[in-house]
C-alpha cells in the first residue's frame, strides 16, 4: 500500500480519492482481517497509514 501514499499526501481534499479509500481500501482491509491474511507470518497488528514512508528509518523496520 505505500505506493498509494501519494493519493492522500496530494490529494487528500480530492472527493475521488475520499471515495477510493472508503470504498476500495477499507473493505480489502477489513476482509483482509476477517479472513486472517497477514501481510507477515507474524503479524501482531494492523497498521494503516496515508502518509509518506520513513525512508529513512526503514532499517529499524527490518
Amino acid at each position: 500500500m505505500f505506493s498509494l501514499y501519494v493519493l492522500g499526501v496530494l490529494e487528500k481534499s480530492n472527493e475521488d480519492i475520499a471515495d477510493f479509500y472508503e470504498k476500495e481500501l477499507y473493505p480489502e482491509a477489513k476482509d483482509r482481517v476477517a479472513n486472517n491474511i497477514a501481510a507477515v507470518g507474524n503479524e501482531q497488528c494492523r497498521m494503516l497509514g496515508d502518509s509518506q514512508p520513513p525512508w529513512g528509518f526503514l532499517k529499524i523496520f527490518r
